[in-house]
């Protein structure tokens, strides 16, 4: 994982962008034709290489399948996942991998739009699943980091965390606000909150209300309106745009279904 989460990837093309069922996915892959990064939304399944390495992944774990890879896949019920696969230009391979995404609504923004693009055939769809991929790589990397954060950086945001989980639906989160609860500077809260959490204060707060709003949506006891009142949006259409962005469906359709 340190090899891959230490290297500037080349990625020379998408050859595809899209979401899998574990009903119809492939179960036995020879020579892998490609390199994968797969986020994982529901299920548990195990992957078996022929070196004898056994990769777990369940829910918002996000594995790398490298290229020329020989495996199995055991699963565990049905699930789902959405994968992109890619090639790179200097075609250097690493060990395979799960990581357990610490901000899974980003990937997943991430994810689902380029499983959109990825419908798309021309030059321009191509560069933008590549941007999107390297956006996934960064947000990896940010999060593996995250993970070798003294416990003494982590204490300094504690303030700010507790009082984020408490009052992201009621309040407008301040970030100056939060830097002077933890008693450092703006800068360096931002710079520290990127290391500790794999994300910007700001989408940290915009995930949770994600989140919130799936929840009360799932229900069936919310309205649209009502959903994003109680999760802290405090304008609807703009609420609808950045949930559909992020779940990939407006809330009036994902609270007609299971999200």
């Amino acid at each position: 994982m340190k090899n891959f989460m230490n290297t500037n990837h080349n990625i020379s093309s998408i050859e595809f962008a899209s979401r899998v069922n574990s009903k119809t996915a492939k179960k036995v892959h020879t020579n892998r034709a490609c390199h994968g990064l797969v986020l994982h939304t529901s299920g548990d399944r195990t992957y078996v290489f022929d070196s004898g390495k056994r990769v777990r992944a369940a829910e918002n774990d996000i594995t790398y399948l490298p290229k020329g890879a020989n495996y199995i896949v055991e699963n565990t019920g049905n699930g789902e996942c959405y994968a992109i696969n890619y090639l790179t230009s200097d075609d250097v391979s690493y060990e395979p991998f799960s990581l357990k995404a610490k901000n899974p609504s980003l990937f997943l923004e991430y994810y689902k739009k380029a499983e959109r693009v990825g419908k798309i055939n021309n030059q321009v769809a191509q560069m933008e699943n590549k941007s999107l991929l390297y956006a996934i790589i960064c947000a990896l990397i940010n999060e593996f980091e995250a993970g070798y954060a003294p416990k003494s950086q982590l204490a300094v945001l504690r303030p700010a965390i507790k009082y984020i989980d408490e009052n992201f639906s009621k309040k407008s989160i301040d970030i100056p606000y939060l830097s002077e609860m933890c008693g450092i500077s703006e800068t360096y809260f931002r710079k520290l909150f990127l290391k500790a959490y794999g994300t910007s204060p700001i989408k940290y707060v915009r995930s949770l209300k994600i989140e919130r709003a799936k929840a009360l949506l799932s229900s069936g006891l919310y309205s649209v309106t009502e959903a994003a009142e109680l999760s802290g949006w405090n304008d609807e259409a703009y609420f609808s745009r950045e949930f559909k962005k992020t779940v990939g469906v407006s809330p009036s359709e994902s609270s007609k279904s299971e999200i």
